[in-house]
């Protein structure tokens, strides 16, 4: 089975991708924990340009749709996004226009070959 989810803004600017995991907790929830997280499914596709629209597909879960003031938010799915941010380069600058004096306290990068 899918699902529509409207959004008043575009999804995708906040690194919403195809296959990610869809989760909610209802508002009314105070304190809410592990146990309040309802599964929703895997985003299937997008569509829409106000109202944006997350196709949903919730295979056979059970659940009780979220309301607009609920709390929806998403995981990448570890089957497919397993390793780190692919590419050949990359090129930092670190800027501090403050007058007051700083301490960068640490740096570190991950490297591991992808192709020989």
């Amino acid at each position: 089975m899918a699902i529509n989810l409207p959004f008043s803004s575009n999804p995708q600017t906040t690194g919403v991708m195809v296959n990610d995991n869809v989760y909610y907790i209802d508002s009314s929830v105070t304190n809410a924990t592990m146990n309040n997280v309802v599964n929703i499914g895997t985003v299937e596709a997008f569509s829409g340009s106000g109202p944006y629209y997350i196709h949903v597909d919730t295979g056979s879960l059970n659940f009780t749709m979220p309301t607009q003031n609920d709390y929806i938010f998403f995981s990448k799915n570890n089957e497919i996004n397993m390793s780190s941010l692919i590419g050949y380069y990359a090129e930092v600058k670190f800027t501090n226009d403050s007058t007051e004096e700083a301490e960068l306290f640490s740096v570190g990068m991950d490297v591991s070959e992808s192709s020989k």
